[in-house]
């Protein structure tokens, strides 16, 4: 999956103006010069530390520290995109090239933290352009790979609860003051670089994962509607100064990652959101490539590898245990949530069903969303599914407490 024809920078991930004011800023004095200074060794910091804590979440099979839920409707590509990425080996190996490189970065930061350089030193012997050139600029690269597995997580650090429903699902939102977990001293950046970092993390993603998901399709050998719509790039319109996101359109999105699912005979798993404990966990897989999805029965699930990565449909289930698995055996796991994504925004939050150009592709949606009253699946109306959330998460990490499979 993994091209590694595209290289990219620091330049990536940091904004353009914030590397313009590291570079071109001419301080006067020695406090100006010890300001701009500190800005460069927190930004330095946050791009490192982020590197750093990408690889551990990565060496630790905690994927759903991935789960960047950056507020796209693109959970759905994430969880598609991110094992394959994870399965490459010119991606696992660029990852310990580029963490050991920003472990050596790191130690440089640490000693020029604790200097207390004069200003005639800091201005003729080691500027802060300098240094952030050298050895920020010049040795931090990365492939577009990585760059999207590096906003992932950055945006997974930079999400917060904001309140739970009555239904015990789970609304987060962002708070750039979270960066602070990368950089402690993050607040001497200004409001509108955090801002600005976060937002191109979040335009880059969206962007990102429409490229990756027109790749899967074309090499799934999808049918022509669906190429045609899965190529389709809408973007959402902004007030102010927001960067706009990308969008597909989320019912050929899914229809694409069932299908990749499918052929992978990937394990999958319907997890149940409760208001207190802990959702049930129901596990499907194909018994061969590109058939339906079948239930797998738990003590069979614990006997697999621990490694092995898993994608979670998380939703609220309106049945009681056995009846929700007898009615889903009933319908059909790929049916049901595409019923499901059938009655959703069709592009950006807030579009409409009139929206989609494509004849043939609203002939096809308006179908599951007839089918919803079918089977028993009506937004709003107590559906046999409210699927709310997809991520994608290693056995291991999903299913255990203290280590021992639950």
């Amino acid at each position: 999956m993994c091209t590694q024809i595209e290289i990219r920078g620091v330049q990536t991930l940091l904004p353009c103006s914030l590397i313009r004011h590291i570079r071109e800023t001419k301080p006067q004095t020695e406090p100006a010069l010890q300001a701009l200074d500190k800005q460069m060794t927190t930004a330095a910091t946050l791009v490192v530390n982020l590197i750093l804590d990408l690889a551990k979440r990565i060496r630790q099979n905690k994927l759903k520290e991935l789960d960047c839920n950056a507020g796209d409707a693109g959970c759905q590509m994430r969880a598609t995109v991110i094992p394959g990425l994870l399965s490459s080996p010119a991606v696992l190996e660029e990852l310990i090239r580029l963490e050991i490189i920003a472990k050596e970065v790191s130690a440089v930061l640490q000693i020029r933290r604790s200097l207390k350089c004069s200003y005639i030193q800091l201005l003729f012997e080691n500027p802060t352009a300098g240094f952030f050139d050298k050895h920020i600029l010049q040795r931090l690269s990365f492939s577009k790979e990585v760059c999207y597995l590096l906003d992932c997580r950055m945006l997974k650090v930079t999400r917060i609860v904001d309140h739970i429903e009555p239904n015990g699902i789970v609304v987060t939102k962002t708070s750039v003051e979270e960066l602070s977990n990368l950089s402690k001293n993050i607040q001497v950046l200004s409001i509108d670089f955090r801002n600005q970092l976060v937002q191109n993390a979040a335009a880059r993603i969206s962007e990102a994962s429409l490229s990756f998901m027109c790749g899967i399709a074309t090499r799934l050998n999808t049918p022509p509607l669906v190429q045609r719509m899965i190529q389709q790039v809408r973007q959402n319109k902004t007030n102010g100064n927001f960067v706009p996101k990308s969008f597909g359109c989320l019912f050929y999105e899914i229809q694409v990652m069932l299908t990749h699912l499918r052929q992978q005979q990937a394990l999958i798993a319907i997890k149940s959101i409760v208001k207190e404990g802990k959702g049930r966990h129901f596990f499907l897989r194909p018994q061969s490539p590109g058939t339906e999805f079948s239930f797998v029965d738990e003590k069979d699930v614990q006997l697999l590898p621990p490694n092995n990565t898993l994608v979670v449909f998380e939703g609220v289930i309106s049945l009681s245990n056995d009846a929700f698995a007898h009615r889903v055996q009933e319908v059909g796991f790929s049916r049901l949530v595409l019923t499901c994504a059938a009655q959703e925004a069709p592009f950006e939050p807030g579009s409409q069903f009139e929206d989609i150009e494509d004849l043939e592709a609203r002939a096809e949606i308006e179908m599951h969303k007839k089918t919803a009253a079918d089977i028993g699946c009506v937004k709003g109306q107590n559906p046999l599914l409210l699927l709310d959330h997809v991520f994608c998460n290693s056995l291991q990490d999903e299913l255990s407490i203290k280590g021992k499979p639950c």
